[in-house]
């Protein structure tokens, strides 16, 4: 049974090899008239043959007029295969990092006076909401978000208002991403 076993092995690896080579053979006939590009979001939640396709695509020939977008989370995917497929092809020069750095300020502030159509940028508001999330997008706008939920940003006669004591506000902030979806969850 030692025998058998390792002969299915053996064709399971040749046929993923086989697999990959004519997903790569067929994305050259799709690219020969037309670029492609393909958006693969959240890739740090990937199993390991979605991967493997992305990197026997960068692997692929010349001939491949294909740009493959992807986004992840780096912190999510620290000794993985994708931190290993990335470091193969940032040394081949396939493969160029662009990362997204967090929301200023004054972005923040432009994001809360378009949303709540305020007369007056919320300076110091969008101070303490760029400390507690780092600016980070997602987390900042579920911030906002739970801080309505919770009528702390209310509406009055179609106006918003924002709270003019911040001490508050400060002390319900989550400190996480994570903690904020755990306080919903409960």
């Amino acid at each position: 049974t030692g025998e058998l076993g390792r002969l299915q092995q053996k064709v399971r690896e040749v046929s993923q090899e086989r697999m990959l080579r004519e997903i790569v053979d067929a994305f050259e006939v799709f690219t020969k008239d037309y670029p492609l590009v393909l958006i693969l979001e959240d890739l740090h939640w990937s199993d390991a043959s979605t991967l493997e396709f992305l990197a026997a695509l960068a692997r692929g020939r010349e001939a491949l007029r294909l740009l493959v977008l992807v986004s992840y989370r780096p912190e999510d995917a620290p000794e993985s295969v994708l931190y290993s497929v990335q470091q193969e092809l940032y040394k081949e020069r396939r493969c160029v990092a662009l990362p997204l750095l967090g929301l200023s300020v004054p972005a923040i502030a432009e994001y809360l006076t378009s949303r709540f159509s305020l007369t007056e940028e919320p300076a110091q508001f969008a101070q303490l909401l760029h400390h507690q999330t780092a600016g980070n997008p997602l987390f900042f706008t579920n911030v906002v978000n739970d801080l309505v939920a919770q009528q702390l940003i209310t509406s009055q006669a179609g106006h918003w208002r924002l709270p003019q004591d911040l001490g508050p506000v400060e002390a319900l902030l989550p400190e996480s991403i994570r903690q904020l979806i755990q306080r919903r969850a409960a």
